[in-house]
């Protein structure tokens, strides 16, 4: 959904090569659904090139920047050397944004070769807004923020005091969270958005039927 393998050679501007000294790379990436990291893989492989591998990595930039990234310009995430299948989970990216991102290797005369540009959207960090009251741990799920209560606590996003009688303490419950004031629950969303297409649907038909006539 988010990447595709990916099969190209970059040749540095003013490198004379001989031969196919540039290996080709691939590359794809695998966003984590609970937060705001990503796992970024790259294979190389090797032409008929008797040239090292010293470095290996990958360069990223947010999609909202025009350039295309590479070893200069972009942040840059490196790995190992060799020619082994390489990877790296980066955790600082932000919630909901979308990147893109190449894998590099550089060869022992400095020649640098790119995978083609590869495109992904972090996942929404449902957590880092701290939603969960009075102690709670947060997991970010599909359907919203997740809160495991203290023994003390219950209900939405643990912010009700324990009772053994109509609130069990402990456990894990829902949590509805505000942003500028709006309700962003993700069940809310879709079952809104769906009604919304509803509507949007009858008020289509009524107004073809008022045109027939």
């Amino acid at each position: 959904m988010f990447s595709i393998f990916a099969h190209s050679q970059v040749v540095p501007i003013g490198t004379v090569i001989k031969g196919k000294r540039l290996p080709t790379l691939a590359t794809n990436s695998d966003p984590d659904k609970r937060n705001r990291s990503a796992t970024l893989y790259g294979s190389i492989k090797i032409n008929d090139s008797k040239l090292s591998i010293v470095e290996n990595g990958f360069v990223v930039l947010p999609t909202s920047d025009s350039r295309e990234p590479n070893f200069f310009n972009a942040a840059k995430y490196v790995v190992a050397a060799g020619i082994r299948d390489f990877n790296t989970t980066i955790n600082n990216f932000a919630s909901n944004t979308s990147y893109k991102y190449r894998a590099y290797a550089k060869n022992s005369k400095g020649e640098i070769a790119y995978s083609q540009i590869i495109t992904f959207t972090t996942y929404t960090d449902w957590c880092e807004i701290n939603p969960c009251k009075n102690a709670a741990t947060c997991a970010s799920t599909d359907s919203g923020p997740l809160c495991t209560c203290t023994i003390s606590f219950c209900g939405n996003c643990c912010a009700q005091l324990a009772d053994p009688v109509s609130c069990p303490g402990g456990g894990d419950q829902s949590c509805d969270i505000y942003v500028r004031g709006k309700n962003f629950n993700l069940r809310n969303i879709q079952l809104n958005e769906s009604l919304t297409m509803s509507n949007k649907w009858y008020n289509n038909q009524a107004t073809n039927k008022a045109i027939l006539k």
